[in-house]
């Protein structure tokens, strides 16, 4: 069943400070009142520069690489890792920053940004504090936004080539680790397999000895839209698409 991952309240630090006072030094001429010989004076300005909020963006190497304001979370990935459970289910409402904690993680684990780590987490939490799994996973990663959910014929279609994409750019991303990558994207198009290219991504990772960190985000999007489906026609589409 799927349950709340139970998390504690969030820290009250900051990777960095989110303001800087700059000095700025201008240089003027006025008039001497004593002689009316004109003097150079210097009028020194403090200006504040604040880094800005990150309204709308949910990439975590966007917000770190691009002077935006980070309120740091890194500290739960080790919370996480020492769960019992593998398998974690984040229940909050819309607009709580689930998606720039799932980024976040993605690139925590992704083996492929495993050179940009002192970049983007050097000066967080996890970046004193780093996990023996960090960088270590090849990263399967789902967004179900903006499903086909209009009737249950067009949702089963739209469903299965989501993960049919998914999977082929995995291969794509990955190159670099399973040699046939190429050949894995061309038979999955040619099969139209949908929800069984996700067979394939697992049998190149045991066979290649790659583990691999699945994320699925925008969970709720086709599954809101499924169960008020299912009350108007007196069906449980739902339960009819998960079994």
């Amino acid at each position: 069943m799927l349950a709340e991952t139970p998390i504690p309240q969030a820290q009250n630090t900051r990777s960095n400070q989110t303001c800087h006072t700059k000095n700025t030094t201008l240089n003027n001429t006025l008039p001497n009142t004593n002689n009316n010989q004109p003097t150079n004076t210097k009028f020194v300005m403090n200006t504040t520069q604040f880094k800005r909020l990150p309204y709308g963006n949910s990439d975590f190497r966007s917000i770190r690489t691009e002077n935006y304001a980070y309120v740091d979370k890194t500290r739960f990935i080790e919370i996480l890792e020492r769960e019992n459970n593998k398998n974690n289910f984040f229940i909050r409402p819309r607009k709580f920053g689930k998606s720039l904690f799932f980024s976040m993680l993605s690139y925590y684990y992704d083996i492929n940004h495993a050179g940009q780590f002192e970049q983007l987490f050097g000066d967080l939490y996890i970046g004193q504090h780093p996990t023996s799994e960090r960088n270590n996973y090849a990263i399967l990663e789902f967004d179900f936004s903006g499903l086909d959910t209009s009737n249950e014929d067009r949702f089963v279609i739209s469903f299965s080539q989501r993960i049919q994409n998914v999977v082929q750019l995995f291969f794509s991303r990955y190159e670099n680790i399973f040699k046939d990558a190429k050949t894995f994207i061309q038979q999955i198009d040619a099969g139209n397999l949908g929800i069984m290219a996700l067979e394939k991504a697992f049998r190149a990772a045991r066979a290649n000895n790659i583990k691999i960190y699945v994320i699925i985000d925008e969970y709720d999007h086709f599954a809101n839209d499924l169960i008020a489906m299912g009350n108007r026609y007196g069906k449980d589409f739902y339960k009819m698409m998960i079994t």
